[in-house]
C-alpha cells in the first residue's frame, strides 16, 4: 500500500492554499450561489476581494530582535462578477474561474496560455479517493511503518474534525479550537445576504480544489466547518488566522480586503481572461497534464 507522506506541512497550508478563505484560504476566497437557486440576485452582486496571506516565522536560537516575524507569501485578488468569481494569482499568472451554475471551475495560466476544466464531480471524486489513503494509513500500526499515535489522531481529525466554536458578538471574533486545528476569524457584516452567500458557496468548493491542487494543505473538512459556522453567525472573514498547534507551532494569517464594487482595471482584467478563454491559440488540456505543466514550472521557478 503506497502510504501518503506526512509532515508538518501536511496540517499547515500552502501559500496557495490558503488564499481564500484562504484559497487558506485560506483563502480564504468567495463565491455565488446556485444560479438556479438566486440567478438574477446573486448575478446583480458584484464585488471585490484583495487577500494578503502571511506566515509567522520564528527567529532563530541566538538572534536579536522579536521572537517572530510575519512574511508575505502570497497575494491574491478575488472577483465576483456576473455570476462568475474570477481568483487571480499575479505571481503565477494564474487565474482560477468558478462557475457555480455550471457546478466547475476553469483554470487559466495566463502566461502558459492554457486552461483546464474541473467539475465538481471530479473534485469529489479525489477527494473521496485522498479520504480513503489519509485513512488507511492513520489505521496503520507504527510497527508495521504506520505513523505515530499523535499524528494518527491529527489525520484523523482532518477528516472528522471537531471544534470547540466560540462567537463573540460585539467584537465579532470567531474562534474554532481543537487539539490540532486553531481558526481565528475577525468577521464583519456583508453589505447584502447574497454576497455573503455568494462568497461561502465559493469559499466552500475553493478549499475543496485547493486540496486536489495542493495535498499538502489541511484536508478541506475543516475549513468547510469554519465555513459552516460563519454561515450561523451570517458574517464575512475579513482576517483569518489558522494554527497548527505543537512544539513549532504553524501560523498563517489572511487579511481580506472587501471592496463592494468593482473598478474599471477589475472589468478589464475580467474581459481579458475571457479574451484569452475564447482564443484559439489558448490550449485546452486535460487536468493532469496542466498539473504536470505547472509542477515543471514552479520547480523552474525554485531553483
Amino acid at each position: 500500500m503506497n502510504k501518503p507522506t506526512y509532515n508538518a506541512a501536511r496540517l499547515g497550508r500552502q501559500a496557495r492554499g490558503i488564499v481564500t478563505v484562504l484559497r487558506f484560504t485560506v483563502a480564504l476566497l468567495l463565491v455565488v450561489a446556485a444560479q438556479t437557486i438566486f440567478g438574477p440576485v446573486i448575478a446583480a452582486q458584484e464585488f471585490r476581494i484583495y487577500t494578503r496571506v502571511s506566515q509567522e516565522i520564528g527567529r532563530p536560537p541566538g538572534s536579536t530582535g522579536d521572537a517572530k516575524q510575519n512574511e508575505v507569501v502570497a497575494h491574491s485578488l478575488t472577483l465576483f462578477h456576473a455570476g462568475k468569481v474570477y481568483d487571480y494569482i499575479h505571481s503565477v499568472g494564474e487565474v482560477t474561474i468558478f462557475e457555480p451554475g455550471l457546478k466547475r471551475f476553469t483554470i487559466l495560466s495566463t502566461t502558459r496560455e492554457m486552461t483546464t476544466p474541473v467539475t465538481h464531480d471530479e473534485l469529489l471524486g479525489k477527494l473521496n479517493i485522498a479520504r480513503k489513503e489519509i485513512k488507511n494509513f492513520a489505521a496503520v500500526p507504527k510497527a508495521q511503518g504506520g505513523p505515530p499515535l499523535k499524528v494518527a489522531k491529527a489525520l484523523n481529525f482532518q477528516l472528522a474534525p471537531d471544534f470547540d466554536a466560540k462567537f463573540q458578538t460585539k467584537s465579532k471574533l470567531l474562534t474554532l479550537s481543537s487539539p490540532f486545528v486553531r481558526y481565528e476569524a475577525q468577521c464583519s457584516k456583508a453589505k447584502a445576504p447574497q454576497a455573503l452567500t455568494s462568497y461561502l458557496h465559493y469559499a466552500d468548493w475553493i478549499c475543496r480544489l485547493n486540496y486536489v491542487l495542493h495535498p499538502k494543505a489541511l484536508y478541506p473538512a475543516a475549513r468547510l466547518e469554519l465555513n459552516e459556522a460563519l454561515r450561523k453567525h451570517n458574517v464575512i472573514p475579513t482576517e483569518v488566522r489558522l494554527t497548527i498547534p505543537g512544539e513549532n507551532p504553524i501560523r498563517f494569517k489572511a487579511e481580506h480586503e472587501i471592496h463592494w464594487q468593482l473598478d474599471r482595471k477589475d472589468r478589464s482584467y475580467i474581459g481579458r481572461w475571457e479574451t484569452m478563454l475564447k482564443d484559439p491559440g489558448t490550449r485546452q488540456v486535460s487536468f493532469r497534464e496542466y498539473q504536470r505543466a505547472m509542477l515543471v514550472s514552479l520547480s523552474k521557478r525554485t531553483r
